[in-house]
Protein backbone atom coordinates (compact mmCIF):
# COMPACT_ATOMS: atom_id res chain seq x y z
CA UNK A 1 0.00 0.00 0.00
CA UNK A 2 1.75 3.24 -1.15
CA UNK A 3 1.60 6.21 1.65
CA UNK A 4 -0.85 7.81 -0.34
CA UNK A 5 -3.36 5.07 -0.31
CA UNK A 6 -2.12 4.07 3.88
CA UNK A 7 -3.80 7.27 4.58
CA UNK A 8 -7.34 7.42 2.73
CA UNK A 9 -10.20 5.95 4.90
CA UNK A 10 -11.94 2.89 3.34
CA UNK A 11 -15.66 2.54 2.71
CA UNK A 12 -16.99 -0.74 1.67
CA UNK A 13 -19.79 0.16 -0.39
CA UNK A 14 -23.06 -2.49 -0.77
CA UNK A 15 -26.47 -2.40 -3.21
CA UNK A 16 -27.77 -4.43 -5.63
CA UNK A 17 -28.63 -1.49 -7.49
CA UNK A 18 -25.21 -1.50 -9.61
CA UNK A 19 -25.78 2.31 -11.24
CA UNK A 20 -26.43 3.59 -7.75
CA UNK A 21 -23.34 2.18 -6.21
CA UNK A 22 -20.81 2.85 -9.00
CA UNK A 23 -22.15 6.56 -9.10
CA UNK A 24 -21.90 6.33 -5.27
CA UNK A 25 -18.39 4.71 -5.38
CA UNK A 26 -16.88 6.93 -8.12
CA UNK A 27 -17.88 10.17 -5.88
CA UNK A 28 -16.38 8.90 -2.85
CA UNK A 29 -13.26 8.33 -4.38
CA UNK A 30 -13.40 12.10 -6.63
CA UNK A 31 -13.52 12.81 -2.26
CA UNK A 32 -10.52 10.81 -1.51
CA UNK A 33 -11.68 7.35 -0.42
CA UNK A 34 -10.54 4.08 -0.93
CA UNK A 35 -13.50 1.57 -1.74
CA UNK A 36 -14.92 -1.39 -2.11
CA UNK A 37 -17.88 -2.87 -3.66
CA UNK A 38 -20.50 -5.67 -3.08
CA UNK A 39 -23.11 -6.47 -5.48
CA UNK A 40 -25.74 -8.46 -2.39
CA UNK A 41 -25.41 -9.54 1.30
CA UNK A 42 -23.07 -12.25 0.70
CA UNK A 43 -20.44 -10.45 -1.43
CA UNK A 44 -20.54 -7.90 1.57
CA UNK A 45 -19.84 -10.88 4.16
CA UNK A 46 -17.11 -11.95 2.67
CA UNK A 47 -15.48 -8.60 1.86
CA UNK A 48 -15.51 -7.99 5.22
CA UNK A 49 -14.87 -11.11 6.49
CA UNK A 50 -11.49 -10.92 4.41
CA UNK A 51 -10.84 -7.99 5.52
CA UNK A 52 -11.26 -9.22 9.56
CA UNK A 53 -8.89 -11.96 8.82
CA UNK A 54 -6.18 -9.73 7.36
CA UNK A 55 -6.64 -7.09 9.83
CA UNK A 56 -7.22 -4.42 7.54
CA UNK A 57 -10.70 -3.56 8.48
CA UNK A 58 -12.69 -0.54 6.97
CA UNK A 59 -13.43 2.68 8.01
CA UNK A 60 -16.87 2.81 7.12
CA UNK A 61 -19.48 0.32 5.70
CA UNK A 62 -22.15 1.75 3.73
CA UNK A 63 -24.93 -0.81 3.21
CA UNK A 64 -28.15 -1.10 1.61
CA UNK A 65 -30.75 -3.13 3.65
CA UNK A 66 -32.75 -4.91 0.85
CA UNK A 67 -30.12 -7.17 -0.84
CA UNK A 68 -30.11 -10.79 -2.51
CA UNK A 69 -28.57 -13.56 -0.28
CA UNK A 70 -28.50 -11.35 3.07
CA UNK A 71 -30.19 -7.97 4.03
CA UNK A 72 -27.79 -5.15 5.29
CA UNK A 73 -29.53 -5.88 8.90
CA UNK A 74 -28.24 -9.42 8.67
CA UNK A 75 -24.27 -7.71 8.17
CA UNK A 76 -24.60 -5.54 10.29
CA UNK A 77 -25.78 -8.06 12.92
CA UNK A 78 -22.53 -10.53 11.81
CA UNK A 79 -20.55 -7.15 11.90
CA UNK A 80 -21.57 -6.07 15.36
CA UNK A 81 -19.93 -8.92 17.02
CA UNK A 82 -16.73 -9.42 14.56
CA UNK A 83 -16.20 -5.70 13.55
CA UNK A 84 -17.64 -3.79 16.54
CA UNK A 85 -15.65 -0.45 16.13
CA UNK A 86 -16.75 -0.17 12.05
CA UNK A 87 -19.60 2.33 11.80
CA UNK A 88 -22.46 0.91 9.61
CA UNK A 89 -24.79 3.01 7.97
CA UNK A 90 -27.99 1.34 6.19
CA UNK A 91 -29.88 2.67 3.69
CA UNK A 92 -33.34 1.51 2.79
CA UNK A 93 -36.07 2.79 0.41
CA UNK A 94 -38.29 1.06 3.34
CA UNK A 95 -37.33 2.45 6.43
CA UNK A 96 -39.72 1.79 8.97
CA UNK A 97 -39.45 0.72 13.38
CA UNK A 98 -38.73 -3.13 11.76
CA UNK A 99 -35.24 -1.91 10.03
CA UNK A 100 -34.61 1.32 11.69
CA UNK A 101 -34.86 -0.26 15.51
CA UNK A 102 -32.60 -3.24 14.84
CA UNK A 103 -30.18 -1.53 12.69
CA UNK A 104 -29.91 1.09 15.75
CA UNK A 105 -29.94 -1.34 18.58
CA UNK A 106 -26.86 -3.44 16.38
CA UNK A 107 -24.81 -0.17 16.76
CA UNK A 108 -25.66 1.51 13.44
CA UNK A 109 -24.09 4.84 13.43
CA UNK A 110 -26.96 5.83 10.95
CA UNK A 111 -30.15 4.51 9.11
CA UNK A 112 -30.97 6.80 6.08
CA UNK A 113 -33.96 6.68 3.69
CA UNK A 114 -33.61 6.32 0.10
CA UNK A 115 -33.45 8.06 -2.45
CA UNK A 116 -30.59 10.01 -0.73
CA UNK A 117 -28.97 12.52 -2.75
CA UNK A 118 -25.12 11.90 -3.38
CA UNK A 119 -23.87 15.09 -1.99
CA UNK A 120 -26.09 14.67 1.32
CA UNK A 121 -24.92 10.90 1.88
CA UNK A 122 -21.10 11.98 1.02
CA UNK A 123 -21.82 14.65 3.86
CA UNK A 124 -22.83 12.32 6.32
CA UNK A 125 -20.58 9.40 5.77
CA UNK A 126 -17.43 12.67 6.27
CA UNK A 127 -19.22 13.50 9.19
CA UNK A 128 -19.18 9.85 11.07
CA UNK A 129 -15.60 9.49 9.72
CA UNK A 130 -14.35 12.68 10.69
CA UNK A 131 -14.68 13.59 14.12
CA UNK A 132 -14.11 17.08 13.71
CA UNK A 133 -16.75 17.81 11.21
CA UNK A 134 -19.34 16.98 14.04
CA UNK A 135 -18.78 20.41 15.96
Amino acid sequence: MTGETADRKRVVLADDDDDWRELLAASLEVAGYEVAQAADGLELRNLLEAADASGKSPDLVVSDHLMPLATGLEVLAWAAHHLPAVPFVILSAFVAPHVRQPALRLGAAAVIDKPVGIESLRARIAEILEPALRN
